[in-house]
């Protein structure tokens, strides 16, 4: 059955050489962190993060800055869909891994920051859920791409709320694993709440089964609005069950 899925894809021009057959072993995934309301006169590509999201992306930073990632990525908006912009980064991402890449830069860490297109054709998701397939699709084989040859160990990739849920989905794909459905993201329907922030998934390209192939951990607190305006500590939330 393997085989004869391996022998279709090949006559598609499609990939299902898996991952771990490359030099990548981890490939870490996050949601931005929590980012400010929008308003009518504000493009949505510019929303900064709020004061809590900043800290949730300074903990991100500790959590990871011995994890041996030497490759971000963060989204760009789409620059077919708005050719003067010529595909600005979408700020909530940039904004969550460059304490991360300030910081493995400053102890002399090589890390190499890439954009991760946003394309304008994902933008009603909410109704049709299916446009992320190839949207994911697309997604992995950029990074394989860029990465073909590379000694990158670790990579993160700093996604939405749709994307990362697409992303990790794919990548079990190319693996041949099915995710286990209490990870709420196995379904192609499934994605993340709008207030949850704070989850970080590590893809283990080296798994041998698929209960190895995916780690969940909260790093930060999901959101400012999650409880009382008491406590807004991400530090302190994150130890909360």
């Amino acid at each position: 059955m393997q085989r004869a899925l391996a022998f279709a894809m090949a006559a598609l021009g499609l990939s299902l050489v898996p991952l771990h057959a490359r030099a990548q072993e981890t490939i870490y995934l996050v949601r931005h962190a929590e980012k400010a309301a929008g308003g009518a006169l504000l493009d949505d590509a510019k929303l900064p993060l709020t004061l809590f999201g900043e800290k949730q992306a300074g903990l991100l930073a500790d959590q990871l800055d011995d994890a041996g990632i030497t490759a971000v990525y963060y989204s760009q908006s789409d620059p077919a869909f708005d050719p003067e912009r010529k595909g600005e980064s979408i700020l909530r991402t940039k904004a969550t891994a460059c304490p991360l890449i300030k910081r493995l830069r400053e102890q002399g860490k090589p890390v190499t920051a890439y954009d991760l297109v946003y394309p304008n054709w994902i933008g009603n998701w909410r109704d049709r859920a299916e446009v992320m397939v190839p949207f994911a699709e697309q997604a992995v084989e950029t990074i394989r791409r860029n990465h073909r040859g590379r000694s990158d160990k670790a990579i993160l990739i700093v996604g939405h709320e749709n994307t990362v849920p697409a992303m990790i989905r794919q990548l079990a794909k190319t693996q041949l694993f099915l995710l286990d459905p209490e990870t709420d993201i196995s379904r192609p329907h499934e994605f993340m709440g709008p207030k949850e922030f704070g989850l970080l998934y590590e893809v283990n390209l080296k798994a041998a089964t698929p209960k190895e192939f995916l780690r969940i951990t909260r790093y930060a607190a999901s959101s400012s609005t999650a409880a009382p305006a008491t406590v807004l500590d991400p530090v302190e939330r994150a130890g909360e069950k």
